[in-house]
């Protein structure tokens, strides 16, 4: 996070964070980059992601990178402020990515790290999980609201998302979600307050398009869209004719 002056000397707090999430396949790492995506972007923020196959099978190591700013982003970056590891491979793999006190959130029942770090913070999200909704299977979720709590982000913009997300699977599904949700943002709000990014944030919330039909020719001015780079080659393809 930096701080620039324009011509008129106001001073505006220009901030660029990259996150990697990384996990076995399955592990619902494609969940929680794809989430973060339309919370940040509903935010206001600028976001870039870049999503890593390196293998489909089902165990395998996969990476989905996440960066935000209140700049506007071109391109996706090496380096990482936020390491998520939901197993032991993943922070084997990209800790020397991490930048000097880059914040390190891990599943301690992946993970025992031989050191730990002022800037790491350890959730059982197996454990949470089964106490917060009885199912073990949300442990993505769980580990996804943890991850906003280390930003401190607002959690209303993630229960939004949650009940669009789940409306046709029914609410009880969706606050299932956001019951896991909380448990992860309350455990490391309790246990980890010392570990964390303050984002300063001065956008308004938008109303999100995540998907836009091909009959939208222009949007509201002020509007942000959030699409896939084959959104984007289908839309430039669409507009060449």
């Amino acid at each position: 996070i930096m701080a620039i002056a324009s011509k008129k000397q106001s001073v505006k707090e220009v901030f660029d964070i990259n996150i990697l999430i990384g996990g076995a396949a399955v592990q619902g790492i494609q969940t929680i980059g794809g989430m973060l995506a339309v919370i940040f972007r509903r935010a206001g923020l600028q976001v870039f992601c870049l999503q890593d196959y390196q293998s489909r099978v089902r165990g395998c190591h996969n990476t989905f990178r996440v960066r935000i700013s209140n700049e506007p982003l071109y391109a996706a970056t090496q380096r990482v402020d936020m390491l998520v590891s939901m197993n032991a491979e993943t922070y084997r793999i990209h800790l020397p990515e991490v930048v000097h006190k880059g914040i390190i959130l891990y599943d301690t029942g992946q993970l025992k790290p031989e050191l730990l770090l002022d800037t790491m913070a350890g959730i059982p999200a197996a454990i949470i999980a089964e106490q917060s909704v009885k199912d073990t299977k949300l442990t993505n979720t769980v580990t996804l609201g943890a991850l906003l709590g280390l930003l401190q982000f607002d959690i209303t913009l993630l229960e939004k998302v949650f009940e669009e997300k789940f409306q046709k699977k029914g609410a009880a599904i969706a606050q299932m979600n956001i019951a896991a949700a909380k448990a992860g943002y309350d455990y490391v709000k309790e246990h980890y307050s010392a570990v964390s990014i303050k984002l300063p944030l001065d956008a308004k919330p938008q109303q999100l398009r995540t998907r836009p039909a091909v009959k939208v020719k222009t949007l509201p001015k002020g509007s942000m869209m959030l699409m896939t780079g084959t959104d984007a080659a289908g839309f430039g393809m669409l507009a060449a004719g």
